[in-house]
């Protein structure tokens, strides 16, 4: 088998999984471990698992590196956000909003590294655009906005993973290990902070003995699967071209869709899922765009 082939497995593989995780964590939800409390508990344990293969690999003098870090922090937000929307939200708008990275990250390579965008970019926008405010709208609403903070979160993480995607892009001497283990850990700081600016708040209160009942799951979720699917994704796409695997990665929409259709019911409108698959389209038209110049550049003359 291929090694191409064997990373196109192991990239749909971990997408296809990462798409099903919600049902794991809204089922440590329902036993009382709220909010971003799940994050508290989940985060640590796949951060352990990553330090451990780091030290086995000899790669811990990785962590000290800046673009280790910058990338880190911008995936460790994205973590915390996409966790706690899926909570606060539907599961489907949440991963269609998150799915607005098209835009982000066109947006971050023309203010961070002066990437001015071209014809094909404005399209990807425009199209993307419409999409979200279709989603937004539902078709109630000339002005849409996100109906709530899960919503919010969902925005907000595509922007932050978008950034990340971005230093990762344009930054040289990253390690997947190294950011791997950071991204963990930066995700459960901010969990932390977040948590305790809003110990007030109704969807934060849970009890000592409720985290106690929600912690093998959710040690189990950090290292059974949050860990295995990241190594899984990152492994397969390095494998790849940078477009071959972002594309593949989109298996994450149909799975988390179909399988948050069937268990919730359809709790999206006809108009809002239009938007949601043309958010969808915007991206799969940028992954083709840039797997389009990639081969064009690649021809001789």
């Amino acid at each position: 088998m291929s090694s191409t082939l064997t990373g196109a497995i192991a990239t749909v593989v971990g997408a296809v999984i990462w798409g099903l995780i919600w049902l794991p964590i809204q089922h440590i939800d329902q036993l009382g471990v709220s909010g971003l409390w799940t994050l508290v508990l989940i985060q640590p344990a796949a951060a352990v698992v990553a330090f451990i293969f780091l030290a086995i690999t000899g790669s811990l003098g990785e962590i000290k590196k800046l673009n280790n870090w910058l990338v880190a922090i911008s995936f460790g937000i994205s973590i915390m956000l996409y966790f706690t929307g899926i909570l606060l939200s539907d599961v489907v708008r949440v991963i269609f909003l998150f799915y607005t990275l098209p835009i982000w990250t066109i947006l971050w390579n023309a203010l961070l590294f002066r990437i001015k965008p071209i014809g094909r970019h404005y399209l990807v926008i425009a199209i993307a655009i419409v999409g979200l405010w279709m989603l937004l709208s539902g078709g109630n609403s000339w002005l849409p906005k996100p109906e709530n903070l899960g919503d919010w979160c969902g925005l907000i993480a595509g922007g932050t993973w978008g950034l990340g995607l971005t230093l990762l892009e344009n930054r040289e001497d990253t390690s997947t290990k190294a950011t791997s283990f950071l991204s963990f850990c930066f995700a459960f700081v901010f969990a932390a902070i977040t948590l305790w600016i809003t110990r007030d708040a109704e969807f934060n209160r849970t009890t000592v003995d409720i985290l106690k009942q929600g912690l093998p799951l959710a040690v189990l979720i950090g290292v059974g699967i949050q860990y295995p699917i990241m190594y899984l994704m990152v492994w397969g796409a390095q494998r790849l071209s940078a477009p071959t695997a972002a594309l593949l990665t989109m298996s994450e929409i149909l799975a988390a869709t179909i399988s948050a259709s069937l268990i919730l019911g359809n709790v999206l409108n006809g108009i809002a899922w239009t938007g949601g698959v043309i958010i969808v389209l915007a991206a799969v038209l940028d992954i083709v765009f840039d797997l389009r110049a990639a081969r064009h550049h690649q021809t001789p003359n």
